[in-house]
């Protein structure tokens, strides 16, 4: 097992309500600041599961330091064609990229409905150049995911369904 049943369900829950949010709910309205609140309940949940979760759902797994990045990318091609057990170092940058910018997305998105930044410029570009990154970095993702298909025969998107 790659993926353990938290990981799937998270994956597939914050996909659905980020893109939903982003495209098709309207900002401000009560449907997009619950499904904010939901996205910000998921990314603290799959905090909590970073740390005590099953192994390929651990940070430490798969932390992308230097050493591993250099690696990664001074054996590509040939190492865009091993399969990982897990993320390989540049997916587990997009992972910390896609968890960040949400994070930060979600908590400027809740700020806006204090009355001590009601009316805030900088809280408003914040969530919304974030959500921006966020979107474009999950069309990186996705993008990725269909090309590293391709190269390493791998069926990438049928692990994050089956768990396989």
């Amino acid at each position: 097992m790659i993926w353990d049943i938290f990981v799937r369900i998270f994956h597939w829950c914050l996909a659905v309500a980020f893109v939903s949010n982003y495209w098709f709910l309207e900002e401000g309205d009560p449907p997009h600041e619950w499904v904010g609140y939901a996205i910000l309940v998921l990314i603290c949940l799959r905090l909590i599961w970073g740390f005590i979760g099953t192994e390929t759902a651990r940070f430490r797994q798969f932390w992308p330091t230097w050493a591993k990045l250099k690696a990664h990318l001074r054996e590509a091609p040939l190492s865009f064609k091993k399969p990982h057990h897990g993320h390989n170092p540049l997916g587990s940058l997009m992972v910390l990229l896609l968890l960040s910018s949400i994070l930060v997305c979600g908590i400027s998105g809740w700020m806006q409905e204090w009355d001590m930044f009601w009316g805030e410029d900088w809280v408003q570009l914040t969530h919304s150049i974030s959500a921006d990154i966020a979107m474009a970095a999950a069309g990186v993702h996705v993008l990725a995911v269909l090309v590293m298909q391709r190269i390493s025969g791998v069926q990438l998107i049928k692990q994050m369904i089956s768990g396989r």
